[in-house]
This record gives structure tokens, C-alpha cells and sequence, in this order.
């Protein structure tokens, strides 16, 4: 697309490949349902509006840092050239299958909250895909759901309601957040990683080491049951 695209409206892109070189300035609700969307052009004040929704296809931003106050994320990707950030400034909702983070960063901003309602996996491909916990990220729900090949900074909260949540990391610095289990929930813990924050849970809330070293440094009070498998080390 030559022109520029401007609006407070609706937008839908649901098929096909379709690049805007041109302005992209939407302030109201831009949905991928199925393009392969890659905006590089401009977009004023790095803001892509109030809703953004990702269902099918892939949203390729380059290396542009953007916000976006609310973002709806069911499936497809988000990419980049491993530079860029999609910081999420209200709400994010999680929810499907197979959601990928390709050469790009996905932050939850202080005050911004997040929820996983579904079961699915979260994974990273590529250069640098990375999350960023400054806020609140809740799993809900009774299903489990994954994140995987991904560099997972929680310096925010991270809650288990419900379900399991199983967190697979890359060689990586500290969190310094908090980590709260519920009594009907469980979280897994597998690769490289150094706590600095706190891992808490209630009632028969679970914890469990699956794979690499887990370095402990802050406060651990574990209620439930604790369990070290596979190749688990915690230190």
C-alpha cells in the first residue's frame, strides 16, 4: 500500500501478503486474521491503537518499538529483526493453540495486566525473542500452557490461578518479580535461570523443576509440593 492509512476505525487484514510502506496511523482497532502483514512505515507516535487483534497470519513490525493498549493474541505470530518491542500499556488476553514471538520482544508495562485463559504454547523463534513481566501476567483456567525458547524477564507478578503453567528457559539474567501458585495450580520451572524475587504459593499449590539449574537467591516459601525430575538441578 502507497497511501497513508489513518483512522479511528476498524481495520481487518485477512488473507494474503500486504505491505504498507506508506503511514499506518489507526487509533481504533486493527485485526490480523490471516495476512501476512508487514507494517514499515511510519507509525505516529509509535502507537498502533487502542485494540490490536492477532488470530491467524503473522504481524511483522521490523525493528519499530510500538505500544498498544490492548491486545488480543489467539493465534499467529508477532515478528521483528530482533531489535523492536510490542509493549502492551492495558491488557493483554492470551488464548489458543500455538502463539509465536519470532526476533521480537513482548512487554507487559508496570500497571498493565495480563491473562492466559486457554490452553497453548507461547514460543520464540529466531534472534532474541524475548517477555517482559514489568506488570501482572495471570494463568487462568484448568489447562496447562507452555512457554518455551524464550527470554523470560519477570520483574512484575507472575499468578497461577489455575491449571499449570511451565516455563522453559534459555541461558538468561534474573528475574526479580514474584512467582504465586494457587492450591488448585502447579508451575514448572526448566532450563537456566537465577530468582531474585519470590516464588510463593497457597494451600496445595505445586512447584517443580524439570531440566537445567534453577538458582535460588531470593525468598522460596513453597506450601505445596515441591519436586526436582528429569534433570532438574536447584541450587
Amino acid at each position: 500500500a502507497g497511501a497513508n492509512l489513518t483512522g479511528e476505525g476498524t481495520v481487518e487484514f485477512h488473507s494474503g501478503t500486504v505491505t504498507v510502506n506508506s503511514t499506518y496511523g489507526i487509533s481504533g482497532t486493527t485485526i490480523v486474521s490471516g495476512s501476512d502483514l508487514n507494517l514499515n512505515g511510519a507509525i505516529p507516535s509509535n502507537n498502533l491503537g487502542a485494540v490490536l487483534t492477532i488470530s491467524d497470519g503473522n504481524l511483522n513490525l521490523s525493528g519499530k518499538s510500538i505500544t498498544a493498549q490492548t491486545l488480543n493474541w489467539s493465534g499467529g505470530s508477532m515478528s521483528g529483526n530482533g531489535t523492536g518491542t510490542t509493549t502492551v500499556t492495558g491488557s493483554l488476553v492470551m488464548s489458543g493453540g500455538v502463539l509465536t514471538l519470532a526476533n521480537r520482544t513482548l512487554e507487559i508495562e508496570a500497571g498493565a495486566t495480563g491473562t492466559w485463559t486457554s490452553a497453548g504454547t507461547l514460543t520464540g523463534t529466531g534472534v532474541n525473542p524475548a517477555v517482559k513481566v514489568n506488570g501482572t501476567l495471570t494463568k487462568s483456567g484448568p489447562v496447562a500452557a507452555n512457554i518455551q525458547n524464550i527470554a523470560f524477564d519477570n520483574s512484575g507478578t507472575v499468578n497461577v490461578t489455575g491449571g499449570t503453567l511451565t516455563i522453559n528457559l534459555p541461558p538468561m539474567a534474573a528475574s526479580s518479580g514474584m512467582y504465586s501458585v494457587a492450591s488448585t495450580a502447579g508451575l514448572n520451572l526448566g532450563g537456566t535461570h537465577t530468582f531474585n524475587g519470590r516464588i510463593t504459593s497457597t494451600g496445595n499449590g505445586a512447584v517443580g523443576f524439570t531440566s537445567g539449574t534453577i538458582t535460588i537467591n531470593g525468598i522460596y516459601d513453597v506450601v505445596g509440593m515441591t519436586t526436582i525430575s528429569g534433570s532438574g538441578t536447584v541450587v
